[in-house]
């Protein structure tokens, strides 16, 4: 079943146009990864799929509904939750109250079963989850800012480069973090710097360059294109 359908979108900033024409399907329970050059639009892409952005062309649907220029806020109740990349914390509070802002929509009696599985799949954070989110490292707030996402059990959870700033370490802990969410049936998008890493793990990827739709197709094929290696994986 198709979950998310983006048509042809065009958005951008003031005058200038970023994303022009990009287009992709995320079937349900898949793990889709958007590649492409530094200034290609990815999370333009993303910001404008969640509405961060406005939509001046082209259309988004979820599960069947237009959900074409709705707001951000309004997407969650869709069952969409999105990460940035940058700022997705807030560092003056806790860990538990940034699970408690992630849950803002939450009945207030599911938010301890909500709670103790992020803890579940980020053992780190329960014993710190009355630290100051931006006294942890980097790694930590990464879980913290995805936890605070899974508070509401989205159907899709959309990541924009989730392993950017950690530690080479952490790098492949955060890639099978992910891969488990997606196991439990969470679909997942994802625009992703550690290309090849991120295809690995992907049901399907796409390239996105200059805007627009260059290329699509399962991980394993992008992964295995002379073309997709030169230009885009760094080989």
């Amino acid at each position: 079943m198709t979950l998310l359908e983006v048509d042809d979108i065009v958005s951008g900033y003031g005058d200038a146009i970023i994303v022009d024409g990009a287009h992709l399907d995320v079937e349900a329970g898949e793990m889709v990864t958007v590649i492409g050059p530094n200034g290609a639009g990815k999370s333009t892409f993303l910001k404008t799929i969640v509405g961060l952005l406005r939509i001046r062309d082209g259309s988004v649907r979820f599960d069947g509904e237009d959900i074409t220029g709705v707001p951000a806020e309004d997407a969650i109740d869709y069952g969409i939750c999105y990460v940035p990349q940058t700022e997705n914390v807030f560092p003056n509070l806790t860990v538990r109250e940034n699970l408690k802002m992630g849950a803002w929509t939450l009945d207030d009696g599911l938010f301890e079963d909500r709670t103790q599985r992020v803890f579940e799949r980020f053992p780190e954070l329960e014993g710190r989850m009355d630290a100051l989110a931006g006294n942890l490292s980097g790694g930590q707030q990464q879980m913290v800012a995805v936890g605070a996402a899974l508070m509401l059990d989205p159907e899709l959870l959309i990541l924009d480069e989730p392993s950017a700033g950690l530690a080479p370490d952490l790098v492949e802990d955060m890639f099978e973090k992910v891969e488990e969410i997606n196991d439990t049936g969470t679909t997942i998008l994802m625009v992703e710097q550690n290309a090849r890493r991120a295809l690995e793990s992907s049901d399907r990827g796409i390239v996105l360059d200059m805007g627009e739709t260059h290329m699509q197709g399962t991980g394993s094929e992008l992964l295995n294109s002379e073309e997709i290696a030169e230009l885009y994986l760094g080989t």
